[in-house]
């Protein structure tokens, strides 16, 4: 797992949804993803495609979405913690497959969660997974 560049993206018009959206554009050129949020965040190359992370910010909190994109610019899985009252922070790859972060929150301890990558296989194909979990505190 490298952090990439590999997408730009635009806001699209809100319209009657509840969450902000974004559309990826790969070389100028709109993909089919469109993500949950108001921005990206960060992107890194995984294998199987790309782990997108976004986020919108509202007054009482911060929604947080890590997509998986393939390379032909689909979405095949997300994954979402809960709402924080900060944004996302110090991420670190911690394996070629895993990839650690936590959320700026002074009212709380600080806590760390993982999101893993992987794969399975389903009717005769295998198909990408993405699993996040959180991960308590060192010296607990």
């Amino acid at each position: 797992m490298t952090e990439t560049a590999r997408y730009t993206w635009a806001r699209v018009p809100k319209g009657r949804a509840v969450i902000e959206r974004v559309r990826l554009f790969e070389g100028g050129q709109p993909t089919r993803a469109v993500l949950p949020g108001e921005e990206v965040r960060a992107q890194f190359a995984v294998t199987g495609g790309t782990l997108v992370i976004t986020q919108e910010d509202w007054f009482e909190g911060v929604g947080t979405w890590l997509s998986l994109v393939d390379p032909a610019g689909r979405v095949r899985g997300a994954v979402k913690p809960p709402d924080t009252f900060g944004f996302i922070q110090d991420l670190r790859v911690e394996a070629p497959d895993v990839l650690s972060f936590g959320f700026y929150d002074p009212e709380q301890p600080p806590r760390r969660w993982q999101v893993t990558v992987g794969t399975r296989r389903t009717w005769g194909r295998t198909v990408p997974t993405l699993r996040l979990c959180a991960v308590e505190p060192a010296g607990n």
